[in-house]
């Protein structure tokens, strides 16, 4: 009998990477506390809840977002969001030996995805494996 071998894979997205990454001598808790934006080429590629909860849109101008709210303007930093992601995939090489890294050229979405079936029986199985992936 020759059974098909299929991969099964897990993908983590990062909504906020664009925030998360940027380098600043700010903490986050200022951040969280306070409307503020993601600009790349003087449009919002994104906003945190106090931003969004104040009328910023993804895409809006610079100009429109600082009229609806005096939020903190953070260009982004492409770099150092690569920096995270090879980081987090280090960090994530514990569970899988494949991972491959996503970034959209469009959107400011990011992730990881972490090749699983071959692993699974090493971590108790999807629940456990996902539950320990997700202390990170």
């Amino acid at each position: 009998m020759n059974a098909k071998w299929t991969r099964l894979w897990l993908s983590i997205r990062f909504v906020d990477l664009p925030l998360t990454a940027f380098d600043s001598s700010e903490s986050k808790i200022e951040i969280d506390q306070q409307p503020t934006v993601v600009i790349e080429k003087k449009r919002v590629i994104f906003a945190n809840t106090h931003a969004v909860e104040a009328g910023v849109q993804w895409g809006m101008d610079i100009t429109t977002t600082q009229l609806l709210t005096p939020c903190k303007v953070v260009e982004r930093n492409i770099e150092q969001e690569e920096k995270v992601l090879h980081h987090l995939s280090e960090e994530l090489y514990q569970f899988s030996p494949y991972i491959s890294l996503y970034r959209s050229t469009k959107t400011p979405a990011s992730g990881l995805q972490l090749e699983i079936s071959s692993c699974l029986n090493l971590f108790g199985g999807l629940k456990s494996f996902c539950d320990r992936v997700g202390q990170f």
